[in-house]
């Protein structure tokens, strides 16, 4: 479910620069607080395509983003490669598959609340989230994709998508559970259909960050 509108023709770049600011804007009110972050955005390219690098300045209810080349000075950083991240924004606009179902319990209703990434500061370190059966990502269905997040000290190294404190790895349909509502962050790490490699204690730190976004199981 969409809590704010992407329009159509919406690229990667206009859902950074524009989109998400005027979603930030629209969503987190100003009693959410003062506090700031900076957030590089990374769309990792691969087979001809090119890489973009964004990074996004947060100032309580305000929220400014450019593109620029990769830097060091961030709070966090997300990579995700390319063409994957044009398959979810491609049904975003579309069948909506990839979108929450659910809507958040309270007034915090991104990421990018200063309520939020308050706790996700708080986390340490560089996880990878993975699906090991994509359908439809070049050059084939069920092909494995992940999103990396890194937050902390080693989000002012260079970025590189490999050596993650944790890798959390599932199926498509686990994640599609994740979206419903009924698979809680704190419930994934406890799942037998979720694979943990790694750091389990940096995964339960992500976890408690996302937690205020999702409605109390019943």
């Amino acid at each position: 479910m969409l809590l704010f509108d992407i329009p159509r023709g919406t690229t990667l770049e206009s859902l950074v620069l524009e989109v998400a600011p005027a979603a930030h804007r629209k969503l987190v009110p100003a009693t959410a607080g003062s506090d700031t972050l900076a957030c590089g955005v990374h769309f990792v390219g691969g087979g001809g395509a090119r890489s973009r690098s964004f990074t996004v300045h947060v100032a309580g209810a305000t929220m400014r983003a450019r593109e620029q080349p990769e830097h060091a000075n961030v709070d966090m950083w997300i990579a995700i490669d390319v063409g994957t991240a044009q398959i979810f924004l491609d049904d975003v606009l579309g069948p909506g598959r990839w979108l929450p179902k659910f809507v958040p319990p309270t007034d915090l209703k991104l990421m990018s609340d200063p309520r939020a990434f308050k706790l996700l500061k708080l986390a340490q370190g560089k996880i990878e989230l993975a699906l090991r059966d994509f359908p439809g990502a070049p050059p084939g269905p069920g092909r494995r994709v992940s999103l990396w997040v890194c937050v902390g000290p080693q989000a002012r190294k260079p970025v590189l998508l490999e050596k993650p404190d944790v890798t959390l790895e599932t199926t498509c349909a686990t994640y599609e559970r994740v979206l419903a509502g009924a698979m809680p962050p704190e419930e994934i790490l406890t799942s037998g259909d979720v694979t943990i490699r790694g750091k389990r204690f940096v995964a339960m730190q992500f976890a408690l960050a996302l937690t205020p976004l999702y409605p109390k199981k019943r």
